[in-house]
């Protein structure tokens, strides 16, 4: 599984991937939690690159980009020197968007359907690339009213290439798709209530889904040269009015995909835009049956793949993580479900609590006054006792060795007590461990 604490990265799933870049995690490393404010620098986004690595960051370029909304930005042909003009579209999406660079670097992205562009700085390194993979693309013919085929043409007025057609080129497609969502934003459909789009990781292309207001469900991953219609479908319950969505829930996990959630609560609501990473370590309970509900409907985008994700360390509707490493670790989950994992042992055992115990533990837990935000201390594992809370407004935690913190007693004894209702009780001090039977 992806832990928080030791990672190895599976060469493997990108050899038969057959893809060309590595992780963008160092193996071996430990994680620890992360913000907005404390987020890594990015790096340049490099062309034709599909997956990040140590040098080269899909996520992010390096320039911020400037967007301002317009009704329909003018065109930047007069540009002293223009070095690269291309398009990108997929009518049955309602996608259009451009791309137009100079000699000086300067890169302008334009999404026609949004009305919204940006600007960015010292795109020397990104314009190389184009200039040199441009020319070697092979664009097929477009097939005659096919809305959902990826539309591309680019030029360069230099040195006088130019085409236009159908692009089926996977490296291509997941490097244009990508540099345009980090500068622009993913794109959702006419209509959207509701979208998730995730960034490339070792293990699966960048992908997309978004349902509308009109009941269409529309998903496709970023190498499709061929966008399938929109399927009927009734959209996922959203969070009440009452939930307070941040603008970001970020957790460090070793390949983690950086994640996009929108929200469109009421025909005349305001879109809510949430950056999400580590969504099973950082998401708050309100936003669990919905990200859920979106990521089960992801999956069969990638059926019959090899290669798949590991799961997730904890389960994603986890609510309480309660842990000793020595000894074992109890699981209590959103549907009132304790699992036990014995330390060494490969399956946990289950059981059912009383409905709302589970919820009741955790306001109990909350509001001890005795919990920090983050996965710090967890990821660190350097004491006896662990406690992961998933509050309202993300995960948090205590560590401590010997006694628990005495704000946070009266619900730790609950929990010991669903812990010796799997586990059975703890033997007695200086109980000798018994010795494994000879085998015959």
């Amino acid at each position: 599984m992806i832990t928080l604490r030791h990672f190895f990265f599976p060469m493997l799933a990108l050899v038969l991937l057959g893809l060309a870049a590595c992780a963008d995690e160092p193996a071996g490393g430990s994680a620890t939690p992360a913000t907005a404010a404390a987020r890594p620098a990015p790096t340049e986004f490099v062309l034709p690159t599909l997956y990040p690595s140590p040098t080269r960051d899909s996520r992010q370029p390096t320039a911020t980009p400037t967007v301002a909304p317009t009704a329909r930005p003018e065109s930047t042909a007069d540009l002293q020197q223009q070095l690269v003009e291309l398009r990108y579209t997929v009518p049955a999406l309602g996608l259009d968007r451009r791309l137009e660079a100079n000699v000086a670097g300067t890169v302008t992205v334009v999404d026609e359907a949004a009305g919204i562009a940006a600007t960015l700085q010292n795109q020397g390194g990104v314009l190389v690339d184009l200039q040199s993979a441009l020319p070697e693309l092979e664009l097929a013919p477009l097939p005659e009213g096919c809305t959902g085929c990826v539309q591309f043409s680019y030029r360069l007025p230099l040195s006088g290439d130019e085409a236009e057609g159908w692009l089926q080129d996977p490296v291509m497609l997941a490097s244009v798709e990508n540099y345009l969502a980090i500068t622009l934003g993913p794109h959702w459909p006419a209509g959207a209530v509701v979208g998730l789009r995730r960034s490339a990781s070792p293990y699966q292309v960048a992908h997309t889904i978004a349902y509308t207001a009109a009941g269409e469900l529309y998903r496709w991953r970023a190498t499709d040269p061929e966008v399938a219609g929109p399927e009927q479908a009734e959209p996922p319950a959203l969070p009440g009015p009452e939930t307070v969505v941040a603008g970001e829930y970020s957790v460090t996990c070793p390949g983690a995909p950086l994640e996009t959630l929108y929200l469109r609560p009421g025909a005349e609501g305001e879109s809510v835009t949430a950056t999400i990473s580590c969504p099973a370590f950082a998401l708050p309970p309100a936003l669990l049956p919905l990200y859920a509900a979106l990521d089960a409907q992801l999956a069969p985008l990638f059926a019959g793949d090899e290669i798949a994700p590991p799961p997730s360390e904890i389960p994603l509707e986890t609510m309480i993580v309660y842990e000793q490493p020595d000894d074992g670790r109890l699981l209590l989950l959103m549907d009132d479900t304790a699992l036990f994992e014995a330390a060494g042992s490969a399956e946990p055992d289950s059981l059912s609590l009383q409905a709302g115990t589970v919820l009741s533990l955790t306001a109990t837990l909350e509001e001890s006054g005795a919990l920090a935000p983050g996965v710090g201390g967890y990821t660190a594992a350097e004491a006896s006792s662990m406690l992961l809370v998933r509050t309202a407004s993300g995960m948090a935690e205590a560590v401590w060795d010997g006694e628990p913190p005495a704000a946070l007693a009266p619900g730790v004894e609950r929990l010991e007590a669903v812990w010796e209702q799997l586990a059975g009780p703890p033997l007695p001090e200086g109980t000798p461990t018994p010795e494994p039977s000879p085998t015959p």
